[in-house]
């Protein structure tokens, strides 16, 4: 276990770094792509997945729900939150987990963790591709049927 901003590991060192959505939630998120960079040998691979900025009403919604949800007291998160569960299977969400297949406690740590954090970054496609590129980089795939999914080779 570590702090993802301060890797403890040497520079070139890994053959491959992967973040699955923890860069958004970090208070400088570029900070944590440049240490995965860092630690990455010339030759690995950097793997990053981000939720991208939405448009139109949905992310506007969201983005309301998440201000109600940071003013309010723990205990009324969990309310709000527990309000939302039977709802989670029509939310924009990527998990997929709906009561359907998961417990109600899943669900609402789900709901929770993506309203509740007071920082939660949501950058553009090409926010992602410039910076990794910027480190070092050369994209070897993009997956543009998924949230910000992007494999890249360290060059330098």
């Amino acid at each position: 276990l570590a702090n993802c901003l301060k890797i403890p590991l040497r520079d070139n060192l890994l053959d491959a770094v992967y973040s699955y959505g923890v860069l958004g939630y970090l208070d400088s998120p570029w900070r944590g792509l440049e240490e995965m960079a860092r630690v990455t040998k010339k030759g690995g691979l950097l793997g990053v997945w981000m939720y991208p900025k939405g448009e139109g009403l949905p992310f506007t919604l969201f983005q309301i729900v998440r201000q109600i949800f940071k003013i309010s007291p723990h205990f009324l998160q969990r309310a709000l939150a527990d309000f939302l569960v039977p709802f989670l299977l029509f939310l924009p969400t990527t998990s997929n987990m709906s009561l359907k297949n998961s417990s109600w406690a899943a669900c609402r740590e789900i709901l929770l963790v993506n309203l509740v954090p007071s920082k939660l970054y949501f950058p553009t496609e090409h926010e992602v591709l410039e910076k990794i590129e910027s480190l070092g980089f050369t994209i070897v795939s993009l997956d543009r049927c998924h949230p910000i999914t992007v494999w890249a080779q360290k060059i330098k």
